[in-house]
This record gives structure tokens, C-alpha cells and sequence, in this order.
């Protein structure tokens, strides 16, 4: 994994946007539950989505580092695999 190879071609604008969008939104859920977390002491939706946030961003952190032509030798092997998966079975037809 080269480190430097990775930061010189991220789009840094498209990352500034994301990262304002989420901030926009945790304020946006603060404002909107801030009278029920107050009334009832359950102040636990800002918490939650900062966490799925956290989660999000360490599944693209990874995303970022795998090297997907590795998959280029797979990539008939996964093809059909994911024709099979997506296929409708037998008993998926709707009986009337």
C-alpha cells in the first residue's frame, strides 16, 4: 500500500463535502431530538448516528487501501456467483 500514492489521488473536495454534510446532519438530528432528549433524559440519536459515521468512514478507509485489480483473476468466478445469488429460485414464484 503506497500511503502517498493514495492521498495524491483523493478528491479532497469531495471529502470536504461529505464531512460537512455529516456534521450537517448531526446538527440537524441534535436540533430536532435536543426537546425529547431533554424532556425524557434519552439523549442517545446523536450518539447513534455519530457512531454509524465512525463506522462508515473506517469501511471506507478500508475500501480505499484494497487493491480491487487483485479481483481482475476472480472476476469470471464472481460473475457467475453473482448471477446464481440473484437468480430467482423455484420457490420464489407466487402461488395463486
Amino acid at each position: 500500500m503506497d500511503l502517498k500514492r493514495i492521498l495524491k489521488n483523493l478528491d479532497w473536495w469531495l471529502i470536504a463535502a461529505v464531512l460537512i454534510l455529516m456534521g450537517c446532519g448531526l446538527g440537524l438530528i441534535d436540533s430536532a431530538t435536543h426537546s425529547f432528549a431533554v424532556s425524557t433524559g434519552k439523549a442517545w440519536h446523536v450518539q447513534r448516528q455519530s457512531m454509524f459515521m465512525l463506522f462508515g468512514l473506517a469501511i471506507v478507509t478500508v475500501s480505499l487501501a484494497f487493491d480491487y485489480r487483485v479481483l481482475k483473476n476472480y472476476a469470471t468466478k464472481l460473475y457467475i456467483i453473482c448471477l446464481l445469488y440473484t437468480s430467482p429460485s423455484p420457490r420464489d414464484k407466487r402461488q395463486s
